[in-house]
């Protein structure tokens, strides 16, 4: 998982919350193996704006 860089709204300064998030997919290749490797990152949001 990838954590945001900042925790604070740029507008406000309030906290952000977690409201989903996204993620992608990619196929890594290895001889006689494959493997899928999930990458996932928050989506945060500002409950006061």
């Amino acid at each position: 998982m990838l954590l945001p860089e900042r925790e604070t709204c740029p507008c406000c300064d309030g906290r952000l919350v977690e409201i989903g998030a996204d993620s992608a997919e990619r196929l890594d290749v290895l001889p006689a193996q494959f493997r899928v490797l999930v990458t996932r990152r928050p989506k945060l949001a500002c409950r006061a704006c």
